[in-house]
């Protein structure tokens, strides 16, 4: 019984039913492209404007931190005297000078009300005051001004001013030693202009009482005169708004407004700029108000600023439509008419061809099925008079002496599998946060070096068994061996949501092998492979790497280089396994890491704090925990400068831990800097080519 249409009926059908599909997927897909390449390109203007707005902030506020940080820290250990107006509004003067972005640099007296602060009204202009408290009704205020002869007392009004009455003052005032506050933005005492300001408490350091508050303040004005010169799209904007709505930046300065009862900042939904208010009344009705959205005749979206930098703002970026999508509609009505002309024409040339073809195709069609079933007996070719068809015939004929060669290097059945798999692989990767690790052994060289080479094989093959054993259970990957050394990697190719743990992990199960083997052989005279592991997590590209003709899966990324960089740092230490900061954010519920140092690593413009893999955190016992403690405490003293602290706490740990590096190591370096001090601009970060190696 025959089945199935005729093939010139299912020739005419399928070319007119393709047609169809054709025409309207070209004037769809035409369209959903075009909508698609403006999506693409909105979000990632979005990202790029945002990018640049909150780098251009954070730089401008980035020296607020530091500065209040220092400034308490100096006056906490009697080095700065605020008794001392005179030589503290010079140490003012010098912080202005050195930071052009500060407008005010202040400080508040917890006990008597005094204020010292130093004013810039412009670049050229710099003023400082000293005001005290006369009576309750009156203030004491000594204004100056510098100039090429000296400080110049300048005119002002002795109204009552109490800094300890004011937002950045009390908002300090709770807060714990060293943790300050950025205080929402606000129009300054006395000035027509919005600020913003940043405050540090001082407290004694034995009783813990607040002495005052160290703040800066900034103007906001630059911000946006920023963003009145960031181009977004055609007609687009940028602003940048405090989380409920409050206007920080606008690109034509329209921050505050005058009101019956004063300077207020515009909020958002008010605003006389129609776009930012329609934006923002469209952005507050959004269930995730931080995903791309459209209004009107206009696209939109909110982002927020990274929650590191504590400053809660959102940079809200909008940009009309037609900036983007121009004449993307045109096109596709254009394409879709272009389709129906050519559905009308493949009509008619379908029903001739199929005629033409039936024949000539059946007989190609009978051919391939035996191929497929691998019936590779010889046989006359298929011919036609269509060139096309009579060339299929001849390649038919060309793929079975093809087959019939290979079956005979490769068994039927692998043949078989290969053909009826279909898939091929390909390049490409995806961008993924993986953990990565890196291995090496200690002085492996001068060990090849003086052992014959199948005794290094023997032992390198026992030890690379249970390293491999260890990635293994713990789910990694081995991404590639470095000669001795060993990279992997957890989370891919199959998705792992505690990849960091895992990595840490494998880690201590990779050093407890190598330490059983280092054992092994001081009893049996046979190689020691003492091994050093780096661990870090972040962003990397994974997949199938290399060149279109072979490829292997990997990754790639500077989290790799980090890693390798670690694994180097233990030199440094004297330890085995440390780990980066993501890492222990990652991993800390699970296992117990002690802070080793802050450390400038090579490439890098900004310090990380780096880690010590101690162990599974329930497994820990009560003495570990205490070296713990005390090696983290005298770290944070050491950062904060506190040597003859740090170098107690440190002393601790080498009472329970007589021959430990670390310890024994930033103990020389208190010892170091109680003699000689670092700069004040020190910071605490080392750079590991320049760093002691652990004794």
């Amino acid at each position: 019984m025959q089945r199935g249409l005729p093939l010139s009926t299912l020739i005419t059908g399928v070319m007119l039913a393709l047609i169809v599909a054709v025409t309207a997927a070209v004037g769809w897909t035409g369209f959903v492209a075009a909508q698609n390449t403006v999506d693409e390109l909105w979000r990632e203007l979005a990202d790029s404007v945002a990018l640049r707005t909150t780098t251009e902030t954070l730089r401008f506020l980035e020296d607020a931190v530091p500065h209040t940080r220092l400034t308490a820290g100096l006056i906490e250990q009697g080095v700065l005297d605020p008794t001392d107006r005179a030589s503290f509004l010079t140490y003012l003067e010098h912080a202005s000078d050195a930071h052009r972005a500060f407008t005010w640099v202040s400080w508040g007296d917890a006990r008597d009300g005094t204020f010292l602060g130093t004013f810039r009204p412009s670049a050229e202009r710099l003023q400082r005051r000293l005001r005290f408290q006369l009576d309750a009704a009156t203030t004491e205020s000594i204004d100056e001004e510098r100039t090429a002869a000296g400080w110049t007392r300048v005119p002002n009004q002795g109204l009552r001013y109490d800094p300890r009455e004011r937002p950045w003052f009390t908002a300090a005032r709770e807060r714990p030693r060293g943790q300050g506050v950025w205080i929402d933005p606000y129009p300054f005492h006395g000035r027509d202009e919005a600020g913003v300001t940043y405050s540090m408490p001082v407290r004694d350091r034995v009783t813990d009482a607040l002495l005052g508050v160290v703040c800066v303040d900034f103007e906001l004005a630059p911000l946006s005169q920023f963003l009145g010169t960031l181009r977004v799209a055609e007609h687009g904007r940028a602003y940048v708004l405090t989380a409920d709505g409050m206007v920080v930046a606008h690109p034509e300065g329209q921050v505050i407004r005058e009101t019956d009862d004063g300077l207020q900042f515009w909020s958002a939904s008010a605003h006389p700029d129609a776009m930012l208010a329609q934006a923002f009344a469209a952005q507050q009705a959004l269930p995730d108000p931080f995903v791309p959205f459209a209004f009107g005749e206009h696209l939109a979206v909110a982002t927020p600023f990274p929650s590191s930098s504590g400053i809660p703002w959102v940079v809200l970026t909008v940009v009309p439509r037609d900036d983007l999508l121009g004449h993307a509609e045109e096109q596709a009505i254009k394409a879709l008419a272009a389709g129906l002309v050519a559905m009308i024409v493949a009509v008619a040339l379908g029903s001739m061809v199929s005629r033409l073809v039936l024949s000539s195709v059946r007989s190609v069609r009978g051919e391939l099925l035996r191929v497929a079933r691998l019936d590779l007996q010889p046989r006359p070719r298929p011919r036609s008079a269509i060139r096309e068809l009579d060339e299929m015939g001849s390649a038919t004929e060309t793929m079975k002496q093809g087959l019939q060669a290979f079956e005979r290097y490769v068994p039927r059945q692998l043949v078989r599998r290969v053909l009826e798999s279909g898939q091929a692989a390909r390049l490409g990767a995806e961008r993924k946060e993986l953990s990565v690790l890196f291995t090496d052994i200690e002085s492996f060289t001068s060990v090849v070096e003086a052992t014959p080479p199948d005794e290094v094989l023997e032992a390198l093959g026992r030890y690379l068994q249970g390293m491999n054993a260890a990635i293994h259970a713990c789910r990694g990957t081995v991404a590639q061996y470095l000669g001795d050394g060993i990279m992997a990697f957890w989370g891919a190719p199959e998705p792992l949501e505690d990849h960091a743990v895992h990595a840490c992990l494998a880690a201590l199960a990779m050093h407890q092998h190598s330490e059983t083997l280092v054992a092994q052989a001081t009893e049996a005279g046979t190689l020691p492979f003492p091994t050093r592991f780096g661990i870090d997590t972040g962003q990397v590209m994974v997949g199938n790497i290399g060149a279109l003709e072979r490829f292997s899966y990997g990754i790639l990324g500077d989290t790799v280089n980090i890693a390798a960089r670690l694994e180097d740092l233990n030199k440094v230490y004297g330890t085995r396994v440390i780990a980066g900061s993501r890492t222990v954010q990652l991993a800390r519920p699970t296992l117990l890491f002690r802070p080793l140092d802050r450390v400038l690593l090579k490439g890098k413009t900004r310090p990380v704090l780096v880690y010590e893999v101690v162990g599974v955190r329930e497994q820990m016992s009560d003495e570990v925990l205490s070296w713990v403690a005390s090696h983290t405490r005298g770290l944070e003293a050491y950062f904060e400068r506190r040597f003859d602290d740090a170098r107690a706490a440190f002393a601790e740990v080498l009472e329970h831990r007589p021959d430990d590096g670390p310890a024994t190591l930033m103990t020389k370096r208190c010892t170091a800097y109680l003699t000689d001090p670092p700069p004040t601009d020190w910071g605490g970060a080392s750079v590991p080519h320049r760093l002691e190696r652990s004794s």
